[in-house]
């Protein structure tokens, strides 16, 4: 039989769980606009900032990870 605070505890969501959804969006996003920008022979600039932007949201779903572990 499990403990009634056990359960109460795994049901309430993790803090950051809206930030880290965001980011997983711009993830997703910013290596799209890298892969048609690299693809479709766009200016450096674009793919570059492309590229930026996704390791900036990989190191905060890395952080948000490390922060959040229990």
């Amino acid at each position: 039989m499990s403990n009634q605070y056990q359960t109460n505890q795994r049901r309430q969501a993790r803090p950051g769980g809206g930030l880290r959804a965001v980011l997983w969006v711009v993830l997703l996003a910013g290596v799209g606009v890298n892969a048609w920008a690299s693809v479709s022979g766009q200016n450096m600039a674009v793919y570059l900032t492309a590229g930026v932007v996704a390791v900036v949201c990989i190191a905060g779903l890395i952080v948000s990870f490390l922060s959040n572990r229990r």
